[in-house]
């Protein structure tokens, strides 16, 4: 049985598309990771009860069309076009509490601060490191039957579907930030420390397109509930889901009560 955090769904006939989502055990592995300081650590500690509310996820970066994703109202799914981003990627599979992921959040923070760092040394400015997301699905002959039990808000799942999981866990890079600036802050990071994920550390662009988003509120437990809602959007709006279940991590549980963390729940979508 998985620890709490299950929370996404995919339609059935997209292929190696599934469910999966970091449990509130995996989550111990990635938020050590997130520091506070100007421009390093994007989390802003909004909080409104209030239905509706928009609620600042991160600072400005001071791009209107990234800073736009991050303005999600409360309880409301929010449609919107992601705009092709960079991105630090690692992929991985298997248990996300596990030692894999572990490993894959630890060098993508150790790269990106890296770089940060790297750059304000040489310039005296450097764009903010950005929140950890993640990309979430199943593959496997248990694909379906994980899709399906999620897909009802069934928030527990066999601890033999973990195997099944696939994630894709990334920080995006805000420019003037490059593949060869990644190059080079991955071979400091190695000369450092021995992380085997490192040498898997991909620098990538894409343009997620039309998607729907919604924020959730509340502990990771409680995000069936979230992404019951965002499907239920998705097909009032005519549209179907495609791609990969995605979640933007804004809350840091070590610091925030269970009742106010705050995860980003992004389903791109197509015409139905």
């Amino acid at each position: 049985m998985p620890e709490p955090g299950v929370g996404m769904v995919t339609p059935a006939r997209q292929e190696g598309h599934g469910r999966a989502s970091s449990a509130a055990r995996a989550s111990t592995l990635l938020r050590p990771f997130v520091r506070g300081g100007e421009g390093v650590g994007t989390f802003v500690p909004t909080w409104s009860p209030a239905e509706g509310q928009i609620l600042e996820g991160m600072k400005s970066t001071g791009d209107p069309l990234v800073d736009a994703l991050f303005k999600v109202r409360k309880g409301k799914v929010e449609f919107v076009d992601v705009p092709e981003l960079a991105f630090l990627v690692i992929d991985g599979g298997g248990d996300p509490a596990g030692e894999a992921f572990g490993d894959a959040i630890r060098a993508l923070y150790s790269v990106s601060y890296g770089v940060h760092f790297a750059l304000k040394k040489a310039t005296g400015n450097a764009p903010r490191v950005m929140a950890l997301e993640a990309l979430w699905w199943a593959e496997g002959p248990n694909a379906q039957a994980i899709m399906e039990s999620l897909a009802g808000g069934e928030p527990d799942m066999k601890d033999s579907d973990r195997d099944a999981w696939r994630w894709r866990a990334m920080i995006m890079q805000l420019p003037p930030i490059d593949a060869a600036m990644i190059e080079q802050a991955a071979i400091e990071a190695e000369a450092k420390k021995d992380n085997p994920s490192l040498s898997a550390l991909r620098f990538k662009r894409w343009a997620e397109g039309p998607s729907a988003q919604i924020m959730h509120i509340g502990p990771y437990s409680a995000e069936p509930a979230s992404i019951v809602a965002l499907h239920k959007a998705i097909a009032e709006h005519g549209s179907q889901p495609r791609g990969r279940h995605h979640e933007v991590y804004l809350g840091d549980p070590r610091t925030s009560a269970p009742e106010k963390l705050r995860t980003i729940l992004r389903q791109p979508i197509e015409p139905a």
